[in-house]
């Protein structure tokens, strides 16, 4: 199926994408970063039209992933000054922001909120907030309530794509690719704001950070083809 050469194409991009992170040359990175989002697209657009899905799950999906690319733009050319985060860092979460809605609307078309829904969502908020307040080393830049809000939205995202655990009976591969993918997500932006924010992150986070994100988007994106 095209979609799944997509995805492996994606994947090869991906390699070169963390290589370049660590080996600068010029604007090959933002380049090549930009062509590994516009492949995520490419699965989904393959996988709609291949196999007919849900045309309102498949509207929102591209257009959440559409943002994330916007989004992407936005982190390549930025640059975090020592104590204020930059113009294109707050385009960027704006952008995922928007993301992280459509995707929940995508979600939503495929079950009604619960009560247990609503209940895991607050956990997981609270989790999250928890975290950005615990964890000893950040330093947000006067970005703070930025960074709460954002966690809010992602939060109920993952939440959205927990619910559709009841689907797994009806379509498994595509419903438990699109639990792992949203996590996949969720974790990858734990992992950034540790990039962004944290006073000693590690190199090898943000190896870590692209590998969950582009596997997510790309495992989210593939759902359509099954």
């Amino acid at each position: 199926m095209l979609s799944l050469v997509f995805f492996i194409f994606m994947l090869i991009s991906l390699g070169f994408l963390i290589y370049f992170n660590y080996h600068p040359q010029g604007y090959k990175m933002p380049i090549v970063k930009t062509i590994t989002s516009l492949l995520f697209i490419s699965v989904c657009i393959c996988g709609y039209k291949t196999f007919d899905s849900n045309p309102q799950y498949f509207i929102f999906v591209l257009l959440a992933l559409i943002m994330s690319l916007i989004g992407d733009i936005f982190l390549a050319f930025n640059n975090t000054k020592l104590n204020e985060v930059s113009k294109m860092f707050v385009y960027g979460l704006i952008s995922f922001s928007i993301a992280h809605i459509f995707f929940s609307l995508a979600f939503a078309t495929l079950t009604p909120v619960l009560i247990w829904h609503v209940l895991l969502f607050i956990l997981i908020s609270i989790i999250s907030i928890l975290f950005l307040n615990l964890i000893k080393g950040f330093d947000f830049k006067g970005a703070y309530k930025l960074v709460v809000t954002y966690s809010i939205i992602i939060s109920f995202m993952v939440t959205r794509a927990l619910s559709l655990t009841p689907l797994i009976h009806e379509n498994f591969l595509s419903t438990v690719l699109v639990i792992i993918g949203a996590c996949l997500f969720f974790l990858s932006d734990l992992i950034l704001c540790f990039i962004y924010f944290h006073k000693k992150s590690p190199s090898y986070m943000t190896a870590l950070n692209l590998l969950c994100y582009y596997v997510g988007q790309g495992l989210i994106a593939l759902s359509l083809a099954l």
